[in-house]
């Protein structure tokens, strides 16, 4: 997630004008569902804040039609989702890793 932020540091408008960096935001939004997929049942189950299908789901869902990608569709997940993910995961991983 910290990259997404860095890659969108620079705004909207930056943002939808390089496709370079919508494809580098886009890969960390599927990174970061593929590795939902990947937590355990038992850790799911014990950290319910986080609505696990949802994040499961975040790539499948920004990216509907991948031959037909909307940049709108990408910035309004970063603007909307992630900040309350973020909030989640960092309260998950502090306690073990200090990390996330």
């Amino acid at each position: 997630m910290t990259r997404i932020e860095h890659y969108v540091a620079s705004g909207r408008s930056t943002f939808m004008n390089s496709t370079l960096i919508q494809d580098a935001v886009l890969w960390n939004l599927q990174l970061l569902s593929s590795a939902a997929l990947r937590v355990s049942d038992a850790c799911k189950n014990e950290h319910r804040e986080l609505n696990w299908g949802h994040v499961c789901g975040l790539f499948r869902d920004v990216a509907r039609d991948p031959w037909h990608l909307e940049p709108d569709n990408i910035w309004q997940c970063v603007e909307r989702e992630l900040p309350t993910i973020r909030r989640n995961l960092a309260a998950i991983m502090r306690p073990t890793t200090g990390q996330y």
